[in-house]
């Protein structure tokens, strides 16, 4: 749920939560409180942004900039923020102490707590995918190690779905078994004790607001991190200031901040430890073939328009006809019938008519966005074909189109600096473009460190990218052709500039026919992919070896 940041950052040194120096080598000092993480922020004016909250603290090592607006609170880190343009998203660090313009959260209000919704925890038993819907017929985002600790988010019967490692994802529900459920948590109905054990009593604490974690029991004490409101933490010495462990790092806290929830267990007599028999070693054990990562995937191509059925044999129904030249994916075979995958549908079809790829051949199938239609945006290539490989990479997929352009940062005159006039207008007077490490910029706000200034890279480098499922935006020239040169007006200084420039999305490689695959924004003829030749795609891309890949 997203809330309205209202009030403003503050210099001021303030004796409640945030107060206080942030580390030895940072001057800034925060008010109470931070944005909370999921929140909106506002940028007042243009902000260096960093890879790290380090770089941040210390205002050194930019590798972005940030233009005034709303952003998304991505994660906190020593009174660091990461902000996005996309929710859920990771961005660039920012140092809130240069963005004294920008808004911060008012305090909340007492409230009676909501208890928390139960969690279920399961484990796995085996190596397990997780796929992006419930069905092995869905993509493999990860494999989960067995013994993996994964939350329960909805109960689909044979397939669950479930949270880990920060994704979320299916899983068959075979290979997953229950470890826990823990129900709501009501606050005590009566004050704590006065003095609970003061040695690593246990008691279990719950922050009323985003709370410094300090190296000592003072606000002079630099910071360790910042614990998000609601963070339940384990007392290991009472007072005041209580000295607390919260994700495996233990610091002290105010205890004006902290709400005793769980009262410190009895002590148990000791036990024996039990005696555990040893597993059999893993090469005995046979897992399921679910649980076992793909084999290396074996392609073939069609020799005639063919068939993929529903079963092995022709009795099967037709699920679609496989043009000639298809290439399809193999995962197994069953006689001369090949079990395959062809633009996402698995089926089957004969391998009378099946003959294996020779080479190297990769495809890359990517959301598509038309710079046409629906939003008409006939200059905007540059942004269109990235926004299709962030998304195809799971970046900025809650971003319309039209978002992404308008956001994206503009000059009146130097494509150095930004979208120079509007991607919705051909202007003859500009160079309406943008270059790629200002577009590479703007793209890390949404991703941070995922878009990489790829110019200067050869076609070798640009077909090792696409093996590595990498998609990379090229500028080339409109249909490859001569390039065209016309003096523009850059800041006061005329430079001669390609005027007949276009960016397209590079999604394929075929080694047999020596070919790179193209999907192009510019779908005025109807035609949203096509395969080229490598070296008229050279004569072109060789003229200024501009590039953006996205990993």
């Amino acid at each position: 749920m997203k809330k309205t940041i209202s009030k403003r950052l503050s210099a001021a040194i303030s004796a409640t939560i945030l107060v206080g120096t942030m580390s030895t080598t940072s001057l800034a000092v925060f008010a109470n409180p931070l944005p909370d993480v999921g929140s909106t922020y506002s940028v007042s004016e243009k902000i260096p942004g960093y890879m790290d909250s380090a770089n941040a603290a210390r205002q050194i090592n930019s590798v972005t900039t940030y233009q005034p607006g709303n952003y998304y609170v991505y994660k906190i880190h020593n009174g660091m923020i990461n902000i996005s343009r996309a929710v859920n998203a990771p961005g660039v660090w920012i140092n809130p102490a240069q963005n004294p313009g920008g808004e911060a959260p008012a305090a909340p209000a007492p409230v009676n707590p909501t208890p928390a919704p139960a969690v279920t925890t399961m484990k796995t038993t085996a190596n397990l995918y997780m796929r992006t819907g419930p069905g092995t017929s869905n993509q493999s985002i990860l494999v989960m190690p067995k013994g993996a600790s994964v939350t329960l988010v909805e109960d689909g019967g044979a397939w669950k779905k479930i949270t880990y490692n920060g994704k979320t994802g299916w899983a068959s529900g075979k290979y997953l078994t229950q470890i826990s459920v823990s129900g709501p948590v009501d606050p005590p109905s009566e004050a704590p004790p006065s003095t609970p054990d003061p040695a690593g009593s246990g008691a279990i604490y719950e922050t009323t607001g985003n709370l410094y974690m300090r190296t000592g029991p003072a606000t002079s004490y630099s910071a360790i991190m910042v614990m998000p409101r609601g963070a339940s933490v384990t007392l290991v010495q009472d007072g005041e200031w209580k000295k607390v462990t919260y994700n495996g790092k233990t610091g002290w806290a105010s205890g004006k901040y902290l709400k005793l929830i769980k009262a410190a267990p009895a002590a148990e007599p000791a036990t024996p430890p039990a005696v555990v028999t040893p597993e059999p070693p893993a090469e005995t054990v046979e897992p399921p073939a679910e649980t076992v990562p793909a084999p290396a995937v074996i392609q073939k191509k069609t020799t005639h328009a063919l068939h993929m059925r529903a079963g092995a044999g022709t009795s099967y129904t037709s699920i679609l006809v496989l043009p000639q030249g298809a290439v399809v994916e193999v995962i197994g075979t069953e006689g001369k019938w090949n079990n395959i995958i062809y633009n996402g549908k698995t089926g089957w079809s004969s391998g009378d008519y099946l003959t294996e790829v020779k080479g190297v051949y990769k495809t890359i199938n990517v959301p598509y966005h038309s710079q046409l239609s629906p939003v008409y945006a006939p200059v905007g290539c540059e942004a269109t074909a990235l926004l299709m490989a962030l998304q195809y990479k799971g970046i900025a997929r809650d971003v319309s189109y039209r978002q992404f352009l308008d956001a994206m940062p503009k000059h009146s005159s130097n494509p150095a600096k930004g979208f120079v006039g509007s991607p919705y207008k051909q202007d003859l007077s500009l160079r309406t473009t943008i270059y790629p490490q200002a577009l590479t910029d703007y793209s890390n706000t949404y991703g941070a460190g995922r878009t990489v200034n790829f110019s200067g890279s050869t076609v070798e480098d640009i077909k090792k990218e696409i093996l590595a499922d990498n998609p990379v935006v090229v500028y080339l020239t409109v249909r490859r052709e001569a390039p065209v040169y016309v003096n523009y007006n850059v800041e006061g200084e005329i430079q001669s500039l390609l005027r007949n420039n276009h960016a397209v999305l590079v999604t394929g490689y075929d080694s047999e026919a020596n070919k790179l695959r193209v999907t192009d924004p510019w779908s005025w003829d109807g035609r949203r992919e096509y395969w080229v030749d490598i070296p008229g795609f050279a004569y072109s891309y060789n003229l200024r070896n501009h590039a953006i890949v996205v990993r």
